[in-house]
């Protein structure tokens, strides 16, 4: 970045682009369902993906399962490391890597706790976002005052 006019316009440049590319994929989605199918599907690509048949392979998502499964692992790792560190960090604790195996084993039991999570986000989709969204707001202000009563700033 050599300028903030650079960065201000790679900013506006990468808005236009993603806010293009989020409509035409919500507008094909729309075509080929319904829109209140749209609303309620977690996975629209992937149920695209099930109406496509080329030629002779009738069920194409076999051919993205691999890379996807690849994909899964490699960003669960890194957010399992992200959050170890942060965990280590806060905790002061010095080599984190001993607590990776327990925090997996934690998210493990914590993802199985809903019986049926395809129906479960939609109810509980409301409450979490009415209890998240004033913690969300209020977060950066009262971690700015608790830097500010520190004296952060002064250092």
């Amino acid at each position: 970045m050599k300028s903030s006019k650079d960065f201000k316009k790679g900013t506006c440049i990468a808005l236009i682009v993603t806010v293009i590319n989020l409509t035409i994929a919500m507008v094909s989605y729309t075509f080929i369902f319904d829109y209140n199918t749209v609303m309620q599907l977690n996975y629209p690509y992937h149920e695209v993906i099930r109406t496509i048949q080329a030629g002779f392979l009738t069920n194409l998502e076999t051919f993205f399962f691999p890379f996807w499964i690849m994909a899964s692992f490699v960003r669960f790792s890194a957010y399992l490391y992200i959050t170890a560190i942060l965990f280590g960090h806060l905790f002061k604790i010095k080599e984190f890597e001993y607590i990776i195996p327990t925090l997996a084993t934690l998210i493990v039991f914590i993802g199985i706790i809903p019986e049926t999570p395809a129906s479960a986000i939609f109810n509980i989709r409301d409450t979490i976002l009415l209890i998240s969204s004033p913690v969300f707001f209020f977060l950066p202000c009262l971690m700015w005052l608790i830097a500010k009563l520190k004296g952060v700033n002064k250092k």
